[in-house]
């Protein structure tokens, strides 16, 4: 199975890709928001020192899609779709719009997901 590696200021965090809810970019740096049982709202934020597209290749190939210019999601994660294109993610983290732009892939994508 594979890991990914989330660089932080004072250490590295192993993740299991599943517990990736959501990743967003910040200025050249992401932001992971990550499932954690320990915390009372399900989930923790936790910052990485590398960009989005840095991820987006770690990622390539595992169930996620990048849905916006700032957001790659976690697909097991998405719990609804909205009308207006807002994603509603698992534990309430978070909603997320989807572009137009990435909409087509993001909806092959996740019936890819979901018929696996």
């Amino acid at each position: 199975m594979k890991k990914i590696f989330i660089p932080q200021a004072e250490s590295t965090l192993v993740v299991k890709p599943e517990h990736i809810i959501v990743l967003e970019g910040a200025e050249g740096y992401t932001y992971f928001y990550i499932e954690d049982k320990n915390n009372e709202e399900g989930f923790k934020k936790v910052l990485a020192s590398y960009n989005l597209a840095h991820f987006e290749r770690e990622l390539d190939g595992l169930p996620f899609a990048r849905v916006c210019k700032k957001n790659i999601v976690g697909l097991e994660h998405v719990v609804e779709i909205r009308h207006d294109r807002t994603l509603v993610l698992d534990y309430n983290c978070c909603t997320v719009a989807l572009s137009k732009d990435y909409c087509v892939d993001f909806k092959m994508l996740l019936a890819q997901t979901v018929l696996h």
